[in-house]
């Protein structure tokens, strides 16, 4: 499974945009995302299409689930989970802390 070409990351260039919104994720490469120092979101090329590797996160953060990304509908849900997740994280980081 091959990382993404570069004119498959210039198509997703909108989507990346979207995901940055998300509380906490950051893009420390192209198409390579972070939330608090964890792996949290990358991308690969299959025989699918483009699809994305998001990191399961409760009860721990641990595997991915791979998401399909090449339908709008796909690429909603990724941006909802990411939310989520990202959500997920970062309310487990507060409850640590009190």
């Amino acid at each position: 499974m091959a990382r993404l070409s570069t004119s498959v990351l210039e198509n997703l260039q909108p989507l990346l945009d979207k995901l940055q919104d998300a509380p906490g994720l950051v893009q420390i490469k192209p198409a390579i995302f972070y939330s608090r120092r964890i792996p949290m979101l990358h991308f690969h090329e299959s025989s699918d299409g483009v699809v994305a590797d998001l990191k399961c996160v409760t009860p721990i953060p641990s595997g991915f689930d791979r998401m399909k990304i090449t339908s709008v509908a796909g690429r909603q849900k990724l941006i909802r989970e990411v939310t989520a997740r990202c959500a997920a994280l970062a309310a487990t980081h507060a409850v640590k802390r009190s």
